[in-house]
C-alpha cells in the first residue's frame, strides 16, 4: 500500500449538489482540505484519522469512477471526488485501523 503522508492531490468536497474545488493533503495523522476560494469554505477542514469510521470508494453521480465517501465517527457524511480513490481509500482504511 502507498503512503500517501506527504502529498497533496486536488479534489472537490461534494456538498448538496455542488463541488467545492480545493487540494486535500495527507500527513501522518490527519487529513485536511483546503478550498481554493475562502467564500467557499472559509475555514480549512481537518480530519484526523481516528476518527474515521468507514471509507467507501464510490461513483460520483453514479458514473465518474472518481468518488470517496467518508463517514466520521459522529455520524458526519464527507463526499469527496478525487483521482485515485481505491488507493487513498486504503491508506485512509489502514491510517483509521479500519
Amino acid at each position: 500500500m502507498k503512503n500517501y503522508a506527504g502529498q497533496r492531490f486536488t479534489a472537490n468536497l461534494i456538498k448538496e449538489k455542488e463541488g467545492i474545488g480545493g487540494i486535500m493533503a495527507f500527513y501522518d495523522n490527519r487529513l485536511e482540505f483546503e478550498a481554493f476560494f475562502e467564500d467557499q469554505l472559509p475555514q480549512k477542514l481537518v480530519i484526523p484519522y481516528g476518527e474515521i469510521e468507514k471509507v467507501a470508494a464510490v461513483m460520483t453521480c453514479g458514473l465518474i469512477p472518481n468518488g470517496l465517501n467518508l463517514w466520521m465517527e459522529d455520524g458526519e457524511l464527507l463526499r469527496f471526488a478525487i483521482w485515485r480513490r481505491k488507493k487513498i481509500a486504503a491508506f485512509l482504511r489502514e491510517k483509521a485501523g479500519i
